[in-house]
């Protein structure tokens, strides 16, 4: 198979699985991962010399590629007639040939560096092709540069091949030895996120206990409470409804008075009584209330000349007499009862919200907590299948039994 074909099916065989003495070994992640490399390099170091020959003298022929392609700076091309096209593609040439020539050659001889290498040098030939087909007018006009060059390349070809023989030689081992690293490494990730997870949940079963706590602290403490807040409530709305009682009578009372009051307003002859009418016509109940007297009295003594019956008459006389402003007074007083009442019940309400968002917090934590459990269960179960996995595929490389702690 030639160098420019693909390293397609390089590592497609199955390796022979070797037998497994009884007897186990317990080994951590990374001893499990040590001792498959150094199997691996006892398995594969046959070919090492060999290839380290090879990547010597592709070494050497990348050298003289350098210098063959320097030497093209200097030479005239062979036809004049063309020679500005032979420097532009010279150029052309030049510029983009010095980083293809910087191909890595590996530190040490290894499997894995050998196959890298192999890869980036596969690589580089192509892109090397490209830019001789981009320049193919070279070969014409500089021929004797040009096929020292074309005569680098094939070396440089035939000694990739001989490379590549040498790598399928332990293809088969290199892809069991390669596999058994990729199922270590997903069973030591499975590992880590089920610890992650498991201290996941055992931070969130400590969050859990001190929400717990502070949800039964508050639980006890509105234990004692909660009689007071329902005897206060049931102070308050006894209030309230006397409140309500009070201003409906209050209300009742002054609604004949609603029409006379319009007319003062319309025929006040100045700002402050139209404004005092109209306050009255609107919520009579609570411009009484805020009524200082001498407003009420101005309002009426006015009311006086637009009455239309008796009764309008005779309410305006009680107001000026004083009796519903006492029932006003009453009706403040009342009023004034239920805001310390109120004030009164705000911790209740307070100690109530609390609890409730006490116990909010602690159902909101049980059922992450719970959450976090079921999900350390899934995490195990996928570990202990990945670790299964690659104690199986560890122990027919290494020769023996290997279990994985976990």
């Amino acid at each position: 198979m030639g160098f420019l074909d693909s390293l397609r099916g390089i590592f497609k065989q199955q390796p022979a699985q070797a037998s497994v003495p009884t007897a186990p070994s317990t080994n951590s992640f990374a001893e499990v991962r040590e001792r498959l490399k150094l199997e691996k390099e006892k398995r594969l170091a046959s070919v090492y010399p060999e290839c380290g020959k090879i990547v010597g003298q592709i070494k050497d022929e990348y050298g003289a590629l350098k210098d063959t392609v320097l030497a093209l700076e200097g030479k005239q091309p062979s036809q004049e007639q063309f020679e500005n096209i032979a420097l532009q593609m010279r150029e052309n040439f030049l510029k983009r040939m010095p980083p293809l020539l910087a191909v890595q050659f590996p530190q040490k001889i290894d499997y894995d560096s050998v196959r890298a290498f192999h890869s980036a040098v596969f690589n580089d030939m192509a892109q090397i092709t490209k830019v001789v087909s981009d320049n193919r007018y070279l070969f014409g006009l500089y021929k004797e540069g040009m096929e020292s060059f074309a005569g680098r390349m094939k070396k440089i070809g035939e000694l990739a091949d001989a490379l590549r023989a040498k790598i399928l030689e332990k293809s088969e081992d290199a892809e069991a030895f390669d596999e058994a690293e990729a199922v270590l490494a997903e069973a030591e990730e499975a590992l880590r996120r089920k610890q992650d997870n498991e201290a996941r949940e055992r931070a969130l079963s400590d969050a859990l206990k001190l929400k717990e706590d502070a949800a039964e602290k508050q639980a006890e403490s509105w234990g004692r409470d909660r009689a007071l807040l329902d005897r206060g409530r049931q102070e308050l709305f006894a209030v309230e409804d006397a409140i309500t009682r009070k201003r409906d009578a209050l209300a009742a009372r002054l609604m004949p008075l609603q029409r006379v009051f319009r007319k003062v307003e319309r025929n006040a002859g100045e700002k402050t009584l139209a404004e005092a009418a109209r306050a009255y016509a609107d919520a009579p109940v609570d411009a009484l209330l805020a009524d200082d007297g001498v407003r009420l009295e101005s309002v009426m003594k006015a009311a006086k000349a637009y009455v239309e019956d008796l009764k309008q008459d005779a309410v305006i006389d009680e107001m000026l007499s004083g009796k519903i402003l006492q029932d006003a007074s009453a009706l403040k007083r009342e009023e004034a009862i239920r805001e310390e009442k109120r004030k009164s019940l705000a911790p209740y309400y307070e100690q109530e919200a609390r609890l409730k968002d006490a116990k909010k917090a602690k159902d909101e934590a049980s059922s992450e907590f719970q959450r976090t459990c079921e999900k350390t269960a899934y995490l195990l179960n996928e570990f202990e299948g990945k670790r299964k996995h690659a104690e199986e595929k560890a122990s027919a490389l290494l020769g023996a039994k290997v279990i994985l702690k976990a």
